[in-house]
């Protein structure tokens, strides 16, 4: 399929089919919700948060999205998501780096796992939205379970 693509003319029309996934928020609404991604698993949450403003889906509840990466440079999307914090106050957005490579970066630094438990509160009622390599989903899943979120989702890959 990419080497096609690479092949098609600029306005070349393809034809497609979907969305098909089933890995969506449902509708309404009904917790605030806590999204906890790893490197390109926060992709289907920026989506998902797109979704939520262009609707006016959120209904006064928060949004938080957990975004753990090795290294500051991996922090795709940042400029967007620093943009909904300053224009959402329901909206709070935790980058996390694992390996700071200068003292210059002054957000939190380890794991997406200690800052669920550090700056999330009445998991009761709450939905998380988990995305990311295998080993963190399976971590962070058992970690929001024993906690007591109310909906957990998941999509892994390795």
């Amino acid at each position: 399929m990419s080497n096609y693509l690479y092949r098609v003319s600029p306005g070349t029309k393809l034809p497609s089919i979907g969305p098909l996934g089933r890995f969506v928020i449902p509708e309404p609404i009904r917790y605030d919700t806590v999204f906890v991604a790893t490197g390109t698993g926060v992709a289907p949450f920026i989506a998902m948060m797109g979704h939520i403003w262009e609707q006016g889906l959120d209904d006064g509840r928060d949004f938080t999205v957990i975004f753990g990466v090795r290294y500051v440079h991996d922090l795709i999307y940042r400029d967007l998501m620093e943009k909904w914090e300053r224009e959402h106050p329901n909206f709070h957005f935790y980058p996390t780096i694992s390996r700071p490579e200068t003292p210059d970066w002054k957000g939190r630094v380890g794991y997406v796992q200690k800052v669920i438990q550090n700056e999330i509160t009445d998991y009761g009622n709450k939905q998380v939205f988990i995305c990311g390599l295998h080993d963190m989903v399976e971590d962070v899943k058992n970690l929001c379970q024993r906690l007591g979120f109310t909906y957990v989702r998941f999509e892994k890959w390795d």
